[in-house]
């Protein structure tokens, strides 16, 4: 875990001026969710759909 739930959830109130703000988890590690066996299909299909929509 690299941060508690819980602390995102209250971090994203604090955000609640911005435009848009997503909260996504992933499974793995500090660097699984980077490049483990999962993070094609979680952490970079996020980043992917986030990065079309911002465009």
């Amino acid at each position: 875990m690299i941060t508690p739930a819980a602390a995102v959830e209250a971090g994203i109130s604090a955000l609640a001026g911005a435009a848009t703000v997503r909260y996504e988890t992933v499974p793995g590690s500090h660097l699984g969710i980077l490049a483990g066996p999962t993070a094609r299909d979680t952490t970079w299909s996020y980043l992917e759909k986030f990065l079309t929509e911002a465009a």
